[in-house]
């Protein structure tokens, strides 16, 4: 086998992790004191994640590159066609309280489901067209 073959053997079988940049086009999330919008710092982290991935030997696909909205439901369809080993949304998310500060992290389980989840989703839905998020 050629060194050409064996490179595409080893990469098609390497995990793919879809990365997710949040907002994007018209939907620019939230905004920070001197104006930086969310989109533009999610993007910048999501390039550099994928770099990183890559040169780990991760597979990535990006559900965007530039600054354009894509709808859930077709980021979603991208990572299940494409058979992803993760699916990593990238936010960076705002808060009322100023001491509320740090990383989130949300994993999608159908068994751990409850209440408090389902007030967390309302909550994220209802500020879902709120340019200000």
């Amino acid at each position: 086998m050629s060194a050409a073959l064996l490179l595409g053997a080893l990469l098609s079988s390497a995990p793919l992790v879809v990365l997710d940049p949040g907002h994007g086009g018209a939907q620019p999330g939230t905004k920070s004191d001197s104006g930086v919008l969310e989109k533009t710092v999610v993007l910048g982290i999501a390039k550099a994640a994928a770099a990183s991935l890559q040169k780990s030997g991760y597979r990535v696909v990006m559900t965007r590159t530039d600054d354009r909205h894509v709808e859930l439901a077709t980021r979603v369809l991208l990572a299940n066609q494409k058979g992803a080993a993760a699916f990593v949304s990238i936010h960076c998310n705002w808060a009322p309280v100023p001491s509320r500060r740090g990383v989130e992290t949300y994993v999608l389980s159908a068994e751990a489901s409850d209440a408090d989840a389902a007030r967390l989703l309302a909550t994220e839905e209802a500020y879902a067209d709120d340019e200000a998020f």
